[in-house]
């Protein structure tokens, strides 16, 4: 039977990534700079026990954008299992198998950390200081913006556009359990949902809630909850300037900070994570 003639027959034959590129032709992104090349899973599928994820929050990306994400995913995937202890063998399996798959196949990740250390209670204290530290902060701070995106495309149905300001700043399980996240932000989000589909879930291992006001000030705004691990805080809109870095504390990116994104390159983090509050 011709394919051609048959739209039917061609559905049948196109697979996710197929269906997710045809849905969303330009990259989500870069403000749709690019056409979609490819589909990004964001939340990652490393992210979860034996890749087990179920699905849903897929989205096209362009080559460039995409690039960087591998060793971006290899840390986040990382911290996720450092805290807190394992309490399934499916779990502890995870993290022998992604020590082992950083020192092969992540070099560079790997040395990030180097310089932790085993605490009593069996959980592993990330000491990075200096520049792997700043190396650590611009992955962190580059997965939760790329997380802002994709879920401001799923919520507001379009791609944000290039005026738009991503402040991605994170909290590990050491700020969440000393209760140093601002209480503001559980006024808004009390009430974050797992990713589900079907009989699969994500449980605790990826918990988000969004707040969007599309008309007019197209603002927007993240909570995730990561493994209980450590939370995510994204805020998009247009004018962001008021927003203030401190210390290492945050980041304002704009759309298409992906493309060329060398997390190894600290100046690089250091310009980027400000290019979002110049005019």
């Amino acid at each position: 039977m011709d394919l051609v003639s048959n739209p039917h027959m061609i559905d049948i034959k196109q697979n996710l990534s197929q269906k997710i590129r045809i849905a969303q032709p330009r990259c989500i992104f870069c403000a749709g700079q690019e056409a979609s090349a490819q589909m990004d899973h964001c939340p990652p599928k490393a992210l979860f026990t034996k890749k087990q994820r179920a699905k849903g929050l897929e989205f096209g990306i362009c080559n460039a954008c995409h690039q960087p994400t591998r060793d971006i995913d290899a840390i986040v995937a990382t911290m996720s299992r450092l805290m807190p202890e394992p309490r399934l063998d499916a779990e502890k399996n995870d993290i022998e198998k992604y020590a082992k798959g950083l020192i092969n196949n992540h070099p560079n990740v790997a040395n990030l950390f180097s310089d932790g250390e085993t605490l009593p209670d069996g959980n592993f204290q990330i000491q990075a200081k200096g520049e792997n530290a700043s190396r650590m902060h611009y992955a962190m701070h580059a997965f939760c913006a790329r997380l802002g995106l994709a879920l401001y495309r799923e919520k507001a149905g379009k791609f944000a556009s290039e005026n738009m300001r991503i402040y991605a700043n994170y909290y590990s399980a050491q700020e969440i359990y000393q209760n140093e996240i601002p209480d503001a932000i559980f006024k808004v989000f009390h009430n974050p949902t797992p990713l589900a589909a079907g009989r699969n879930s994500s449980d605790n291992q990826f918990l988000y809630d969004t707040y969007y006001d599309g008309n007019p000030t197209d603002y927007f705004v993240i909570f995730a909850s990561v493994r209980e691990s450590f939370c995510t805080f994204v805020v998009i809109q247009p004018d962001l300037l008021e927003f203030e870095i401190t210390s290492n504390k945050g980041a304002v990116f704009r759309p298409g900070f992906l493309k060329g994104l060398d997390y190894r390159d600290v100046e690089q983090w250091q310009r980027r994570r400000r290019e979002g509050l110049q005019e």
